[in-house]
């Protein structure tokens, strides 16, 4: 009897961490993007700006 017992508490302990990996890969991937939008994406005030600057 306690050997089942031990057995399932390890299967739901490997579970929670393979769950806990994904979420926390899908959250640096979120984040990356955004951060990389973010970086990319200049607005038009910071697209006039650069094109004063290459001028000078």
């Amino acid at each position: 009897m306690n050997d089942t017992t031990d057995q399932q508490s390890k299967k739901s302990g490997g579970g929670s961490k393979r769950l806990i990996s994904i979420i926390l890969v899908a959250v640096l991937l979120i984040g990356g993007s955004i951060a990389a939008y973010a970086f990319i994406n200049k607005s038009p005030k910071n697209k006039y700006f650069l094109a004063e600057k290459k001028i000078i």
